[in-house]
């Protein structure tokens, strides 16, 4: 039996399967999510990026998450001129992407608002903002 598995006989093969597989549950819910939650952005290249970010470097600790039967609040860091130019526009870019944990959207945001953190802050006549996506861990 693997330890904390309750199968028996599949060894490492079977340990490995089963990973993929809860990552690949993870992976759809987070693709059906980031398909709904992040057009807001209205940035090809900043949604790519929250994308790349949340498929690559928090892949696991998604999956993890998301097993462990609690949502996902994804939080994206981003800047944006201070002013706007003549045509009303502001320009934005991502400065990182950031994961928390929680029951609830609203405890994962209090958590995350309530947890002290160094955080990439804007350049000169620029200003951050913070836009939050949730990932149920029903779906």
């Amino acid at each position: 039996m693997i330890p904390g598995s309750g199968v028996a006989g599949e060894g490492v093969a079977g340990s490995r399967t089963q990973g993929v597989l809860r990552n690949q549950d993870a992976m759809a819910v987070l693709g059906v999510a980031l398909g709904i939650g992040i057009q807001w952005i209205g940035d090809i290249g900043i949604q790519r990026n929250v994308q790349n970010e949340l498929t690559t470097t928090y892949a696991r600790e998604i999956a993890d998450i998301l097993a462990r039967g609690n949502g996902v609040l994804v939080i994206i860091r981003m800047q944006e001129w201070s002013q706007e130019d003549f045509n009303g526009m502001r320009a934005r870019t991502l400065l990182g992407v950031s994961i928390q944990e929680g029951l609830t959207q609203q405890g994962a945001l209090n958590s995350w608002q309530q947890t002290p953190r160094y955080l990439r802050g804007a350049a000169d006549g620029w200003r951050t903002f913070d836009q939050f996506l949730w990932i149920d861990p029903s779906r």
